[in-house]
């Protein structure tokens, strides 16, 4: 989910689904995920709580990249050192990062099937093979991580909220399948 809920102690709320029409009511029936126990939430990759791109992503790109996209690489124009590569990727091909992130706020909603790295060209120009460049499992989680999550650069506003979260990552350890 790209929002936060927040309750006060004694309410409920319900899940219409995430791309129902935000002003209909939900079916009046049981979900079939309240007929079974909680499932264990699997955290995302590292970097992903707190969202922070230079731990997310930066390393995929140095392990993966950056030997060509440099300053006087092969790589031509397009640099992806950590200082340069976060403002590259979030402007590359069209649409780029930016542009779908603008074009969703500006609908009002999430689309299924529509999700930023499904149509990412950084992502579709990578699954061609981009001059053999494979990516494993866990490199390929990070990226798509990154971009369905709009290519956030960090998920706190300062120190203190990132400190925040990792305090509340510890807390949770018990509903966390880590």
């Amino acid at each position: 989910m790209r929002i936060a809920t927040y309750l006060q102690p004694g309410q409920t709320t319900t899940c219409i689904g995430c791309h129902e029409p935000r002003n209909t009511a939900p079916p009046d029936k049981m979900p079939l995920a309240a007929r079974r126990g909680a499932s264990k939430i699997t955290p995302g990759p590292r970097g992903t709580w707190p969202l922070d791109y230079q731990e997310l992503v930066q390393p995929v790109l140095d392990a993966a990249c950056v030997e060509c996209h440099r300053p006087g690489g092969e790589g031509g124009s397009i640099v992806l050192t950590a200082d340069r590569s976060y403002e590259t990727l979030v402007n590359f091909g069209a649409p780029s990062l930016q542009e779908h992130v603008l074009q969703r706020y500006q609908e009002g909603q999430s689309q299924a099937g529509a999700c930023a790295a499904a149509s990412n060209p950084l992502w579709k120009l990578l699954e061609a093979g981009h001059y053999g460049v494979m990516l494993d499992r866990q490199e390929s989680a990070r990226l798509i991580s990154w971009m369905d999550t709009y290519g956030q650069r960090s998920g706190s506003f300062d120190a203190d909220q990132a400190a925040e979260l990792v305090r509340l990552r510890e807390h949770s350890a018990e509903i966390l399948s880590d």
